[in-house]
């Protein structure tokens, strides 16, 4: 899970790469336990003054509260207040 967030949320001014993405979402879609993860993952990163980084987590969380309704929004706003 780390290899592939890491993958995602970089320092390279690319944009997330789709299939990396859709992994992603098909992962967390099936096994519940992985969001959990992830925030946590998100959540141990120094976000403030990484613009970059910021924008990346902003991006994949849209799509994942788009594919995945069941999504804990909770989450989603401690993520989004710790990045803002």
């Amino acid at each position: 899970m780390s290899t592939l967030v890491s993958r995602l949320i970089n320092l390279s001014e690319d944009g997330l790469k789709e299939k990396d993405a859709r992994i992603l979402i098909i992962g967390i879609h099936k096994n519940k336990d992985l969001e959990n993860t992830f925030y946590r993952h998100l959540a141990m990163q120094e976000y403030k003054t990484l613009t970059i980084i910021a924008l990346k987590v902003l991006a994949l969380t849209n799509k994942l509260s788009l594919y995945c309704s069941d999504i804990v929004h909770k989450s989603l706003l401690s993520l989004y207040q710790k990045i803002g």
